[in-house]
């Protein structure tokens, strides 16, 4: 569905990622872990366009998306979850939506948002509270929500457990594996490697901008270097 191939992208003179390859199948969970500063946002980014790449190529459905713009990106269906949430805090949750299926609004119904009330049922309360006074859970997820009303394809999720309460944490992942389980492919990027590790099907583990393992998730959970290096005390999430 997507695969990378010896992606780089570079800041000035300073190596963001080198020679980056991997690959997300249809209907997968994959993850990224690693180290603060390691390049996981940056994969992200230069995947939607946001950065762009300075050498290889990434094809989604065997069409090359490197050089589209990121609004396109999204129109082929590959949509990112910032990290920090960025919704529009002076903009109530319906309209966050709205703004959310901008791609499909001369189709736009609003029962098209049942979907994502259904799966957050805690947006439906706060149809019309500013998303500037939510907390960081009810944010995060509008923030996945958005996504959602755009009908992605495949899910870029960027430390989407920061800062959040454990009980929250919890139900972020139990929406994202439903989601996993409805067809939906996924990407995600997140400090909590053992959630992670736990939710995804395969998993890459990224290192001052270079891939340097990949796995099953099983068997990087019970690697002794990995949890060494990056399972330690983390909040348990049974998704």
């Amino acid at each position: 569905m997507l695969e990378l191939k010896n992606v780089s992208v570079r800041y000035g003179m300073i190596e963001g990622l080198r020679g980056v390859s991997l690959r997300v199948k249809e209907r997968q969970v994959v993850s990224l872990i690693g180290a603060n500063g390691a390049g996981k946002s940056t994969l992200l980014n230069a995947i939607s366009g946001v950065v762009p790449t300075c050498g290889g190529t990434i094809t989604f459905n065997g069409k090359p998306i490197s050089q589209m713009p990121a609004s396109d990106i999204v129109g082929v269906g590959v949509v990112q979850v910032p990290e920090g949430r960025r919704v529009f805090a002076q903009m109530t949750v319906v309209d966050n939506l709205r703004l959310g299926a901008y791609l499909h609004r001369k189709q736009f119904k609003p029962s098209d948002m049942d979907e994502v009330f259904d799966l957050f049922p805690r947006l439906a309360e706060r149809k019309a509270q500013l998303a500037g006074l939510m907390s960081g859970g009810e944010q995060q997820m509008l923030a996945i929500g958005r996504a959602m009303m755009t009908r992605p394809r495949l899910l870029l999720l960027d430390e989407p457990s920061m800062g959040l309460a454990p009980l929250v944490v919890k139900t972020i992942f139990s929406v994202l594996r439903a989601l996993n389980e409805q067809g939906m492919a996924i990407l995600l990027v997140e400090q909590n490697a053992k959630a992670a590790l736990r939710l995804s099907d395969y998993s890459y583990v990224l290192t001052t901008g270079s891939l340097t393992r990949e796995g099953y998730s099983q068997d990087l959970l019970v690697d002794p270097k990995i949890n060494e290096a990056f399972l330690g005390k983390r909040v348990e999430v049974h998704a």
